[in-house]
C-alpha cells in the first residue's frame, strides 16, 4: 500500500502574491511615514526657535543688553551665517568672545542648526526701540517687527523665501 504524501510548502504563485501585497502596503505607508517625519522636523524647528527667543529674553533680563559683542545701541542685528549669539546663549567661550561674562547657560547645548542642517537666523533689536527694522533682513521681513527678538529657520529648501513666496517653507517666530 502506498501512502500518498504530499510535500508541504508554498507554491511560487503564492509567494509572488505575498510579495506583491507587501509591496503595495509599503507603497501606501512610505508617503505617510515621510509626511510624519517632515511634521516632526517642523515641530522641532518651532520648539528650537521658541527656546532661542526665550533664551535671548533671559539674557537681556540678566545683562540688560543683547547677546552680541558689538552693536548694542547701534541699530538692529541679524545673525545670518554667524554663531556668536548661540555661543553666548550656550555660555560657549571656545571662540574667544566672552559676551556671556557670568557663563550662564541660557540655551540647551544641542541647539545649533535646524533639522535640515541650516543655521537659525536670529534678529535682535540692538537699538532698543522695540522694533526690528525691515532693512535688517529685507528678504524675510515685509514690514518692521514690533519685537525685541525674532528668529527663523529657512526650512527644508534652505532658502529664505520670506514674504515674497506664496508657499514658503520658512518657520518664523512672528
Amino acid at each position: 500500500m502506498r501512502s500518498s504524501r504530499r510535500q508541504r510548502g508554498f507554491s511560487l504563485v503564492e509567494l509572488l502574491v505575498v510579495i506583491a501585497v507587501l509591496g503595495i502596503l509599503a507603497g501606501i505607508l512610505l508617503p505617510a511615514a515621510t509626511g510624519a517625519i517632515q511634521k516632526a522636523r517642523v515641530s522641532q524647528a518651532r520648539s528650537d526657535l521658541d527656546a532661542i527667543v526665550s533664551a535671548v529674553k533671559a539674557f537681556y533680563g540678566e545683562y540688560g543688553r543683547m547677546p552680541v559683542s558689538a552693536g548694542n545701541g547701534k541699530g538692529d542685528f541679524s545673525s545670518a551665517d554667524k554663531t556668536e549669539v548661540l555661543e553666548a546663549l550656550k555660555a560657549d567661550t571656545s571662540a574667544g568672545k566672552k559676551v556671556n561674562t557670568k557663563e550662564i547657560p541660557f540655551l540647551d547645548v544641542r541647539i545649533g542648526t535646524d533639522p535640515w542642517g541650516n543655521a537659525y537666523v536670529i534678529l535682535l533689536d540692538c537699538d532698543f526701540d522695540d522694533t526690528i527694522a525691515k532693512a535688517t533682513d529685507a528678504t524675510m521681513l515685509s514690514a518692521d517687527l514690533k519685537v525685541k527678538v525674532a528668529a527663523y529657520s529657512k526650512g527644508r529648501n534652505g532658502k529664505a523665501d520670506g514674504h515674497a513666496a506664496k508657499k514658503s517653507d520658512d518657520i518664523t517666530t512672528w
